[in-house]
């Protein structure tokens, strides 16, 4: 629905003369109430986020970047905190709890993606959806916005030679692979939020070993499930990110964590251009 909605938009918006016509929505309840056809301009449901949430799901929402960065400073917090109680409160809406795999696992989530957008993406808004299926213990988080995309965000790092979409998308999901963080920059140990290219990938770890995780930007698409990793033509003007996590696939979320991110560590010694230690906020659940 995220990247439906957002293609619409674009579309609309690119066809400033033409009258569109939306036909047989009205029985699409579902759609309607998590705001998908106010996201693109239909007067028809909810607004983004007008819908209260709870019931193991948030509606699309959408966050402005630049006000959350302001109330950041009055506050006189740093901003990884600020993103960590949003997380939290996402995480215990959508799995209606404040504890267990379910929650860590979401909230891990949903923390690192959004940490991903904030430092990576330049864009303005953030916009997210989320489900959960208590039965089956399966969440499925939603994450887009449109800012300058990965292989853009990755030109900083001057030990990366990335020519096209599809290599950016395979760098942004290996450990220490980073536009922020690279060989030179000085890992601070006292600032636990600092970025060091790991919450992405631990995060697509997390979906390809208990789920799916997918990523487009650019002109190209890449899904990670178990030992298979598809690619597709899939254009996007920035980032969008899926992540769909069965929790009953992790013994335990704390230590498969931790698993992952000492697998990314030694894996960084031995790719040479990664940084090579992860920072405290990717440890932490």
């Amino acid at each position: 629905m995220l990247y439906l909605a957002n293609r619409i938009k674009e579309y609309r918006a690119s066809k400033p003369d033409r009258h569109f016509l939306a036909k047989s929505c009205n029985h699409l309840t579902y759609p309607s109430h998590m705001g998908f056809f106010q996201a693109f301009g239909l007067r028809l449901g909810n607004r983004a986020g007008e819908a209260c949430g709870g019931n193991n799901y948030l509606p699309i929402t959408v966050i402005n970047i630049a006000e959350l960065r302001k109330k950041n400073l009055k506050s006189l917090r740093s901003l990884g905190c600020d993103i960590q109680d949003m997380s939290s409160k996402l995480a215990a809406t959508l799995t209606q709890s404040t504890e267990g795999d379910s929650y860590l696992a979401v909230r891990y989530s949903f923390r690192e993606l959004i940490r991903n957008v904030f430092e990576h993406s330049g864009a303005g808004e953030l916009d997210y959806c989320a489900q959960h299926w208590p039965a089956k213990g399966i969440s499925e988080i939603s994450i887009l916005d449109t800012g300058i995309g990965v292989r853009e965000g990755l030109k900083n790092n001057p030990y990366l030679s990335i020519g096209t979409d599809r290599e950016a998308l395979e760098h942004c999901v290996m450990p220490g692979i980073s536009g922020a963080m690279f060989k030179g920059v000085e890992l601070n140990p006292y600032d636990r939020w600092q970025n060091s290219g790991y919450g992405l990938y631990v995060a697509s770890r997390l979906g390809q070993q208990a789920g799916q995780f997918f990523i487009c930007s650019g002109q190209t698409g890449m899904l990670l499930q178990g030992d298979t990793i598809r690619r597709y033509d899939f254009p996007m003007n920035g980032t969008a990110l899926r992540l769909r996590i069965d929790v009953n696939k992790l013994c335990d979320v704390s230590a498969s964590i931790d698993r992952i991110v000492n697998e990314g560590e030694e894996a960084a010694q031995r790719i040479g251009v990664s940084f090579k230690s992860a920072s405290k906020a990717s440890r932490f659940v």
